[in-house]
């Protein structure tokens, strides 16, 4: 016997209405933000602020030292959010989550491109940060 899709379906996948789609949409614009604040987050400090204040501590150029607290309090918060949301992405939202994990991707591409292009941008976060723990030259 021939197999048959159930009733509702097209070729296996289900069916969306209009609704649905806005959904999914709007879930996946959330997704995008909340993932781009949360990558932004966990990947400037990585790859940029720690290097640089290692860089700044062994020419001596640190007034004063900088708690570990404050370097890395901010990622694990962000980190914490990111799974947090994960979780809930296939805990409640069964049907649409292709449309977080779309958002957290372009989100990271996103990420990913302006950790590598804008040098003077994170620059001036960076002194804007951690300036006071500079030496003034």
């Amino acid at each position: 016997m021939p197999y048959v899709l159930p009733k509702g379906c097209r070729l296996g996948l289900k069916t969306f209405g209009f609704m649905e789609y806005v959904i999914m949409i709007a879930i996946g614009v959330a997704a995008f933000i909340l993932g781009a604040y949360c990558f932004n987050s966990i990947a400037t400090p990585i790859f940029y602020t720690i290097p640089r204040i290692q860089k700044e501590k062994a020419i001596g150029n640190l007034a004063k030292p900088i708690s570990m607290f404050k370097l890395i309090m901010v990622p694990i918060v962000a980190a914490i959010v990111f799974v947090g949301v994960m979780y809930l992405a296939y805990d409640y939202y069964v049907d649409y989550p292709w449309s977080v994990f779309i958002g957290f991707s372009i989100a990271l591409i996103g990420v990913y491109t302006k950790i590598k292009s804008t040098k003077g941008e994170k620059e001036a976060d960076f002194l804007e940060d951690y300036g006071e723990y500079l030496k003034k030259k």
